[in-house]
Order: structure tokens, then C-alpha cells, then sequence
């Protein structure tokens, strides 16, 4: 038996094109329309209804909260980091290893316990290169050295200053 790669009208479809078109089924529509005829684009009175669809904005936290992405790492603690610190300690305390480990993932601990960017933590100073480490420590005895007015000498510094200038 011999199939003819053409058809001749859509009669021979039997209403098939028309279904496709009415139930939106783009494939079957392509296909069927491809064995009518090879060129397309003689059929442009073909228009099938194109789905309307709502532009949805969304805001990043929207997205985030979709796609169940965690908060990043917190730079200082606050009283949830603490909180949560709390409950791995009592997990840990309870011998509940595994409750532990799922806590420290689910929240992740601070980078630093305390919101001062002029403090930095020993464990931060201790995995330092050794001359960053050198270089830190200097400034920081070199600010605790600097001479602080002391407030005993104002008053010799006044008196030389109002020597000066009544001799003058």
C-alpha cells in the first residue's frame, strides 16, 4: 500500500485540522498542516489564539523564599544567632549529634560574634599570614603607646603659655 505524502484537502482529515486548532495543540495542528502541503506559508489564514499570560513581579525575596534559598551568612550575631546557638548547644548537650548538625546547616552561624569592625576575632588573627598578623599587631600597640593628654599637665602647659606671652 502505497501513502500518499500530500493530502489534498482537509475533507481528508476529517475535521482534524479544525480540532487541533480549536484544543490548541500546536504540534498536531504543524504536523497536519505540514501534510497538506510542504509550503507553510500559503496557510497564514491559519491563526491559532495565543495564551495570554499575567506578568508576575517579583521581588527578590519572593524568589527566594520560591526557590528555598537560604539566607547568606550573617557578618555579626544578633538574638537569633544566639538563640540558635542556644539550641545546637542544648542538641549537643543531649548527646543528639545528628539534631546538632542539622541546626548548624539550617542556620548558619555569624562570621563574627560582635558588630564592631574595629574588633577582630583571635581565631580571624590566627589564620592570618604571619606578617599580616606582625603588621596588625604593631598598630595596634602603637595606638595603645600613642601619649594620651594627661590632664595633670594642662595646667603646666597654660602657665608656660601665659609666661610666654607676658614676656613678650
Amino acid at each position: 500500500m502505497q501513502i500518499e505524502s500530500q493530502l489534498l484537502s482537509e475533507l481528508e482529515l476529517a475535521g482534524s485540522l479544525n480540532n487541533a486548532v480549536s484544543t490548541a495543540r500546536r504540534a498536531d495542528f504543524s504536523i497536519l498542516l505540514a501534510l497538506m502541503e510542504q509550503d507553510v506559508s500559503q496557510h497564514a489564514q491559519f491563526k491559532l489564539p495565543r495564551e495570554t499570560r499575567e506578568l508576575v513581579v517579583q521581588t527578590e525575596e519572593s524568589l527566594k523564599r520560591q526557590l528555598g534559598v537560604r539566607a547568606a551568612y550573617k557578618l555579626a550575631a544578633d538574638a537569633q544567632a544566639y538563640a540558635s546557638a542556644n539550641a545546637q548547644c542544648q542538641a549537643v548537650s543531649n548527646s543528639d549529634f545528628v539534631t546538632s548538625q542539622l541546626l548548624t546547616c539550617l542556620q548558619q552561624p555569624a562570621l563574627a560574634q560582635y558588630n564592631d569592625e574595629k574588633r577582630i576575632d583571635d581565631e580571624v588573627l590566627q589564620n592570618m599570614h604571619l606578617y599580616a598578623q606582625a603588621k596588625y599587631q604593631s598598630k595596634t600597640t602603637a595606638k595603645a603607646t600613642e601619649q594620651t593628654p594627661d590632664a595633670t599637665q594642662l595646667l603646666d602647659i597654660l602657665v608656660d603659655l601665659n609666661e610666654s606671652s607676658f614676656s613678650k
